[in-house]
């Protein structure tokens, strides 16, 4: 335990003594999956001044749990990880707090909380976009019905079209992913992402299916295409995407 290393996250919010217990636990659980290495961490006491929670990392997690603040600060972490600090930032805002992680007397990662910008609530907008997903549902007695799409994140996105072209779209139910075309109503809301309030499909498009395996295969055929003399395509592909 000599070498394990001992953090503070810190709540500018309560001290020990007015923190509600089941409060404390929802910021522990949040802090938990931010950290990630669950079994690697553990609580150890509250300290004073404000509320201090003092958790001590396990010798050989330390440096991943370092990685994944770093990335969250920067903010390319797991997507839990991103979602955890976003849940204590707005827990914080609730709490009229803010609150810091801390090695000792240097700040690791800062949660601004009350102190966060605001954001001002902008639209709706109406413009011209499209949506990739699948069909799932179609119901509706009007002349202009409802088209449920999952798209690519697992979400459910209720749309409208007019009923000649939601007939067409019956058959590919559950079917392959299709990009829509249409006017939609979006909403940037207080956390800066544009949200959806509508969309109207007026046109829709089948997405080609094959694999980036098969599409280099096709590439490698194609006669004076260059690529069949590549070693490596994959990275000529990362290459010509910029990746770095």
């Amino acid at each position: 335990m000599g070498d394990d290393k001992r953090f503070i996250f810190k709540i500018n919010a309560y001290t020990p003594k007015t923190m509600p217990m089941a409060r404390l636990a929802e910021y522990m659980a949040e802090l938990a999956t931010l950290l990630g290495e669950k079994q690697s961490i553990h609580f150890e006491e509250l300290v004073p001044a404000s509320t201090g929670i003092q958790y001590v990392i396990e010798h050989e997690a330390e440096p991943k749990v370092r990685e994944r603040i770093r990335l969250v600060h920067n903010n390319d972490g797991p997507t839990d990880a991103l979602n955890a600090f976003k849940a204590i930032n707005k827990k914080l805002k609730e709490d009229n707090g803010d609150a810091i992680i801390k090695d000792g007397s240097a700040e690791i990662i800062a949660f601004p909380g009350i102190n966060e910008p605001v954001i001002p609530i902008f639209g709706p907008v109406t413009e011209s976009g499209t949506i990739d997903g699948v069909v799932i549902r179609i119901g509706g007695k009007n002349q202009t019905v409802t088209v449920t799409l999952e798209t690519r994140e697992g979400l459910e996105a209720n749309c409208r079209a007019k009923r000649p072209l939601a007939k067409e779209l019956g058959p590919h139910i559950f079917g392959p992913e299709m990009r829509f075309s249409g006017i939609g109503k979006w909403t940037r809301n207080e956390d800066g992402i544009w949200v959806m309030e509508s969309f109207t499909i007026t046109d829709y498009k089948v997405l080609d299916e094959q694999s980036l395996t098969e599409t280099i295969d096709d590439l490698r055929s194609v006669e004076g295409s260059g690529w069949s003399k590549i070693s490596d395509p994959w990275k000529e592909l990362e290459n010509i995407r910029g990746d770095d």
